[in-house]
């Protein structure tokens, strides 16, 4: 199985064992998880300016990029991503893929400087802390898009928080 499959299997198992234990509630993990996203995606809703998505934008492709590189398979799908993600949909998806590619051509030309144009997008939201919250939660779920939120992509996270003035524990990196 290829990584998200066998992560998906993984949590499918999981959440059968919890109903049938009588654990968990089907109904109830559904809202639950229904609740987040819907949440998330409120959040993203209350911040429609430039600042905001570059930012949330830089962010996601930073911690795409953090094994140290982003092949032309990685890039397009990047780009197809973050113009069809539920919490960038708000956007105009024009912007968006304008945005990623600017900063995917950046790390794709050098880490250090691609990295240092997110930092300095990001920092744009400083003392916005509920923008900021709301950046570092999807640069979370971009982390965890595989299922596999693996250190490297919790450096960037924690990097990211720390430029914006949050404590990266409150996002468990």
């Amino acid at each position: 199985f290829p990584s998200h499959d066998r992560a998906l299997l993984q949590l499918s198992i999981l959440v059968i064992f919890l109903i049938k234990s009588g654990e968990v509630n089907i109904m109830g993990l559904f809202d639950t998880f229904k609740g987040l996203v819907g949440n998330l995606n409120n959040e993203v809703a209350k911040f429609q300016n430039a600042d905001f998505l570059d930012a949330t934008i830089a962010s996601a492709i930073a911690v795409s990029a953090a094994d140290g590189t982003i092949d032309s398979s990685e890039k397009d799908k990047l780009i197809k991503f973050v113009s069809v993600h539920d919490s960038l949909k708000l956007f105009k998806s024009s912007d968006v893929a304008s945005i990623a590619t600017k900063y995917i051509d950046l790390f794709s030309f050098d880490n250090g400087i691609g990295m240092q144009a997110v930092l300095k997008s990001v920092a744009k939201l400083q003392g916005k802390e509920d923008q900021a919250t709301t950046m570092v939660l999807v640069a979370c779920v971009i982390g965890n898009a595989d299922g596999d939120f693996d250190d490297s992509e919790k450096a960037v996270v924690r990097k990211i928080a720390q430029e914006v003035g949050l404590n990266p524990s409150k996002f468990n990196v």
